[in-house]
């Protein structure tokens, strides 16, 4: 049975202690973070979030934004969103499925 790797990368535009994996996971420094499982996918609380693109609509740069794992792998993966209405979408149409091989951006 092969072992699958994992890659992990800084998220960028959140505090410098986040980071996300090629699997779907987000961890926090060396401890990895329980989503919280939701209909339109699974989301983690950030503790800050500096940039706008990767922020939700409305809400400041403060403490305890609730994020989506997918825009937080995809923005590890292939950069923050170039352009502003830009939202994460899925090959395989499964919002569960946040493995960045299964994530791209696309216009809303």
């Amino acid at each position: 049975m092969a072992v699958e790797t994992e890659t992990w990368l800084p998220i960028p535009g959140v505090s410098n202690n986040y980071f996300a994996s090629d699997l779907g996971r987000v961890r926090r420094g060396d401890k990895v973070l329980v989503p919280v499982a939701t209909r339109s996918g699974p989301y983690v609380y950030v503790a800050q979030v500096f940039d706008r693109m990767l922020r939700p609509q409305g809400r400041r740069g403060d403490t305890g934004v609730r994020l989506a794992v997918a825009r937080l792998v995809a923005a590890s993966f292939y950069g923050r969103p170039p352009v502003p209405g830009l939202v994460v979408a899925y090959r395989d149409g499964n919002r569960n499925n946040v493995k960045a091989s299964n994530l791209f951006w696309r216009m809303r």
